[in-house]
């Protein structure tokens, strides 16, 4: 999947557990994508998911 779009150009900073992070690059790798586009990917993801109407 190719970067949207949106010019990513806002930054933050994270602090979390190092098991966590340990996860979140083995996900990325096995997707063959850098931690950052494998995180903003998943708030997409989650964002969009929330962003339904409920049934």
């Amino acid at each position: 999947m190719a970067k949207g779009p949106e010019k990513r150009n806002a930054r933050i900073t994270v602090r979390m557990p190092e098991e966590l992070l340990a996860k979140i690059q083995a996900a990325a790798e096995a997707d063959r994508r850098s931690v950052a586009d494998w995180i903003v990917i998943q708030l997409e993801a989650v964002l969009a998911k929330k962003a339904k109407p409920a049934k």
